[in-house]
């Protein structure tokens, strides 16, 4: 499933099978994914968390060098 909002970058979660648990209850992967290369940002069990705020999803972006801090925080760091 494609995560909106991620200025227009390819951003997708998928579910998967964790232990003798259905893809429901299993775990997310959040991937970003382009013509060239498939760069995981985040994995975590449904379990532990049952979801990632889009703004933690922006940051992973950031520090895998697909997007630039916005301007606001890039003027304050």
């Amino acid at each position: 499933m494609r995560i909106p909002n991620q200025r227009g970058r390819p951003v997708f979660k998928q579910r998967l099978r964790l232990g003798g648990k259905g893809t429901r209850s299993g775990a997310r992967i959040i991937y970003y994914c382009d013509a060239d290369r498939v760069i995981a940002l985040a994995l975590y069990s449904k379990g532990d968390r049952t979801d990632i705020p889009g703004e933690e999803i922006r940051k992973a972006l950031e520090s895998a060098g697909l997007i630039q801090a916005r301007q606001t925080e890039a003027a304050n760091g």
